[in-house]
């Protein structure tokens, strides 16, 4: 019996470790609570047996009771990530069925919906187009039809490329060109290291550097881009601190235009407001910068 009462100690100290070490475990585990193993006394005797002090029969394991007391907050770089401070649990759908979670690492699906990591949506009270919460629930979706869309500036990739392909030619990598460097007909002749046929375009508007731009990237793995550049210098035509609008600091009645698009350049008395009604333009990729007297 008394081989018993010892075992039972070793097995309940053991659940005791087992339980500490899943504690250990799930430390860095987003909303985890920790247990702890509750034991008993195992009795020898029958609550109407005799004696007044009865020996033990030794120790169980009563229960793995769950904590849920407050636990730390601590900030991410998602907009999603939530937290509980306080009583209460995450609603969560998993395919119909309700479940319940205290661990707020959230993002979204590709049908706009906020789920988990487990893809379970999270729910709540739905809004209807004027923001006013209703009494029904529902999955949470954020939509993103309305949402202005933005270009992308950045891209990085890893690739694997496959080493027994031969290493094609590098016929042309960068050349810069102007576009007085172009005539009306000219043919331009694009010529490839794996053996394709050979590529051509043939210029036929030589008014912007753009329209060239777009004729040679017409060509198979040819990419053109363009920049068009205007330089006015005002120190020739007046004295910044004497003329009253720009088109006197410029010497005549100009019209100012970009793509076509004759610019407004009402109130505008310097190269300081023309540089500001450029950079506000509505095409991102045209700016101005002013040095001194020249813009």
């Amino acid at each position: 019996m008394a081989f018993n009462t010892g075992l039972s100690g070793l097995r309940a100290a053991s659940v005791d470790l087992d339980v500490t070490g899943n504690n250990i475990a799930n430390a860095s585990t987003v909303g985890f609570k920790g247990s702890k193993a509750q034991f008993g006394d195992l009795y020898a005797n029958g609550f109407l047996s005799s004696g007044s002090n009865p020996v033990g029969d030794g120790v169980t394991v009563q229960d793995i009771q769950q904590q849920f007391g407050q636990g730390n907050i601590s900030f991410t770089d998602s907009g999603l990530d939530m937290a509980i401070d306080g009583d209460g649990f995450f609603i969560l759908n998993n395919g119909g069925e309700v479940q319940y979670s205290r661990a707020g690492q959230f993002g979204i699906d590709k049908e706009g919906f906020v789920v988990n990591n487990q893809n379970m949506k999270v729910q709540g009270y739905t809004a209807d187009q004027d923001g006013n919460l209703s009494g029904v629930r529902g999955d949470l979706r954020i939509e993103t039809n309305n949402l202005a869309p933005r270009r992308t500036t950045n891209l990085q990739t890893d690739l694997n490329l496959d080493s027994r392909e031969s290493v094609l030619e590098n016929r042309l990598k960068f050349f810069p060109l102007k576009t007085d460097d172009f005539s009306t007909g000219e043919k331009i002749t694009a010529s490839y290291g794996d053996d394709s046929p050979d590529q051509f375009v043939t210029i036929d508007d030589t008014s912007t550097a753009k329209s060239i731009a777009d004729k040679l990237s017409e060509m198979s793995g040819v990419t053109a881009s363009a920049t068009t550049s205007a330089a006015i210098d005002t120190t020739a035509n007046g004295d910044l601190t004497t003329t009253s609008s720009i088109n006197d600091l410029l010497g005549g009645n100009l019209v100012f235009e970009i793509n076509g698009d004759p610019l407004d350049l009402t109130g505008v008395s310097d190269l300081a407001g023309l540089e500001a009604v450029i950079d506000n333009y509505e095409d991102s990729s045209i700016s101005a910068s002013r040095d001194g007297n020249t813009l």
